[in-house]
């Protein structure tokens, strides 16, 4: 059995979906019970647990299943929040309980980490180095996991910094969807989208990857089996600008509306992030990665 948290997500939907494809149905799913939950109306899994209904069970030691494999997604992903506490129990000491669950049954963790703990340090930097400093109160909560499992070598650990993942599925995050996903449904209502305005040499980049990258990176690392963190990115840095303009040409329709970047965002906010994937590389993965520019097409073509 497959316990992914999460799973009712953008990432986690996602997954699921292409287990399905695969003849895989034996998954038990973990989130938020009040979670808009259109994502599995088509996919098959055996249960689905709220988050805090299982965080109960497991402390009581009452989840008995036979696990093979954890896949923990689930997480308070809002970059803008403020309750310290709230982020703790959520991003740090449930993930340290879940981790207790596969030791118990002896079998793989995987967990999502992020590329917002490298702050200003873009991502393009080793892996094995702690010494971040992330611009807000969630990726500190991410880099204290990643310290939590790697600097003492815990055992059947895989962790996944993400990047700017993008695609379908994630309409349910509403100020939380990536970039892509909002200039869409902005163009979509609107014919127009808002961008921060920036000087042009100093336009933020970042690492856009598609969301079927990412389960294919997924699955190879499931299935490699082989403990460590990993960068989830293309290893390619786009302007928001480049992502509005491929969404207009994709559409034939909308413009760029520039608006005033806000001031209380100036300190906490990552202008550049571009992930180095050398080790994925390393470990064997070969499928091509999309550009922005087909990710952004199939993103569309499947809406």
């Amino acid at each position: 059995m497959i316990l992914i948290t999460g799973g009712a997500g953008f990432i986690g939907a996602n997954l699921i979906k292409k287990l399905n494809q695969k003849k895989i149905t034996n998954i038990v799913i973990v989130d938020n019970i009040k979670k808009d939950k259109k994502n599995l109306d088509k996919l098959k899994f055996n249960d689905y647990y709220d988050k805090d209904d299982f965080f109960k069970k497991i402390n009581k030691n009452k989840f008995k299943e036979n696990i093979k494999s954890i896949i923990h997604l689930g997480a308070c992903s809002d970059t803008t929040e403020t309750n310290w506490d709230y982020l703790q129990h959520n991003n740090i000491t449930y993930t340290k309980k879940l981790y207790e669950l596969s030791l118990f049954n002896n079998c793989q963790f995987m967990y999502a980490s992020s590329a917002s703990i490298y702050g200003k340090n873009s991502g393009n930097t080793l892996l094995n180095s702690f010494d971040h400093k992330p611009l807000n109160l969630y990726g500190k909560s991410k880099l204290e996991i990643d310290k939590f499992f790697f600097k003492d070598k815990k055992k059947n650990v895989i962790g996944l910094r993400f990047f700017n993942v993008y695609g379908q599925y994630e309409t349910h995050k509403k100020n939380m969807s990536s970039p892509v996903s909002k200039f869409a449904n902005q163009l979509k209502k609107d014919k127009f989208l808002k961008i921060f305005r920036f000087k042009p040499e100093n336009e933020p980049l970042r690492d856009f990857i598609y969301i079927d990258d990412v389960i294919n990176i997924i699955q190879f690392l499931k299935n490699k089996n082989k403990q460590g963190l990993y960068n989830i990115g293309t290893s390619q840095s786009r302007t928001f600008i480049d992502v509005a303009e491929i969404l207009l040409k994709n559409l034939g329709y909308g413009e760029i509306n520039f608006i005033e970047f806000p001031e209380h965002l100036k300190n906490k906010y990552q202008y550049y992030t571009k992930a180095n994937i050398s080790k994925l590389i390393k470990l064997g993965y070969t499928k091509k990665i999309q550009s922005l520019e087909n990710g952004i097409k199939k993103y569309l073509n499947f809406q």
